[in-house]
C-alpha cells in the first residue's frame, strides 16, 4: 500500500473538518430547540459521547442546566469521557451545582455500586470539599462495607 502525500491527506483532512464545522454549526443553529431532548438519549451511548459531549460543551448555561441530571449520571460511569463531563459540570454556576448536585447524587447513590459511588466522591472533591467531607460521613455511617472503604479513601 502506498501512503498518501502528506500535503494530500491534510487536505482530505481539511474538507472532512470545514464539514464538520458546519454540520456542528447546523445542529446549533437550526436544530436548537430539539437538541437538549436529543442530547439526553445520545449521551449514553458510547458511540455518540464523544460528538454529544461537544455539543454540550457549546449549549448556554440553561441549556446544560436543563442536562444537568443526565450529565451527573454520565459522570458516575467509568467510561472514557468522565474528565470532560466534570469539567461541563464544574464549569456551571458553583452556587447552582451545589444547591442540585445533592438530589441528583442522592439517587444515583441509591443504585450505585462502588465504583459508581467513587465517581460520584471524585466529582465531588472536584466542585467543593465540604460537601465531599460531608458526604463521605453519610456513607461511613450508613453505608454498605464497600462504600465505606471508598468513602475512607477520600477522607485519608
Amino acid at each position: 500500500m502506498i501512503k498518501p502525500k502528506i500535503g494530500e491527506l491534510w487536505g482530505e483532512s481539511l474538507i472532512a473538518f470545514e464539514g464538520y464545522h458546519h454540520l456542528i454549526s447546523q445542529l446549533l443553529t437550526d436544530y436548537r430547540p430539539e437538541l437538549v431532548p436529543w442530547l439526553e438519549k445520545v449521551l449514553f451511548s458510547r458511540r455518540d459521547m464523544p460528538l454529544a459531549l461537544v455539543i454540550v460543551e457549546k449549549l448556554n448555561t440553561d441549556e446544560k442546566q436543563r442536562l444537568f441530571s443526565s450529565l451527573v449520571q454520565l459522570a458516575s460511569k467509568t467510561v472514557p469521557h468522565t474528565g470532560t463531563v466534570r469539567n461541563i459540570i464544574s464549569a456551571l454556576p458553583r452556587d447552582w451545582v451545589l444547591r442540585h448536585v445533592e438530589d441528583v447524587t442522592a439517587d444515583i447513590l441509591n443504585g450505585a455500586d462502588s465504583e459508581e459511588c467513587r465517581r460520584i466522591l471524585e466529582l465531588y472533591s472536584e466542585l467543593d470539599k465540604g460537601l465531599l467531607q460531608n458526604l463521605c460521613e453519610q456513607i461511613i455511617a450508613s453505608g454498605t462495607a464497600d462504600f465505606q472503604e471508598v468513602a475512607r479513601d477520600f477522607m485519608d
